[in-house]
């Protein structure tokens, strides 16, 4: 059984069982991004390839998309939100960025994101 609470239009928060106390955020409309916290670190799953690796090198930017990303909570130094697109990116300590690509309600994912990390 999985117990849905709407906190914002367009997003949902989602319990699951194997961690109750640890909420996972969900596009309300696609549910396709999901991001699981397992003690100090997230688990950042996507079906659909939005979660995708920036890869700069040589003048050149390629995205690639990622299935699965298991980062390390403390790691992740920046989250930005686009102004001109629909996508919200970070950055992990190593230099490593992301992109949560095309989402329909990028405000709402990117302070959902920003508390999800900052609540130790």
């Amino acid at each position: 059984m999985e117990l849905c609470f709407e906190f914002s239009p367009g997003t949902k928060l989602r319990w699951c069982p194997e961690w109750p106390r640890v909420p996972v955020l969900v596009p309300f409309h696609s549910c396709n991004i999901t991001m699981n916290r397992r003690g100090e670190f997230l688990e950042i799953s996507d079906e659909d390839g939005q979660v995708k690796r920036v890869v700069r090198g040589g003048g050149d930017t390629a995205l690639v998309p990622v299935k699965k990303l298991f980062i390390k909570l403390s790691d992740v130094c920046s989250v930005a939100l686009k102004a001109e697109e629909s996508d919200v990116m970070f950055t992990l300590e190593n230099g490593v960025e992301y992109v949560l690509n095309g989402l329909e309600d990028a405000e709402a994912t990117y302070s959902q994101f920003v508390e999800f990390i900052a609540a130790d």
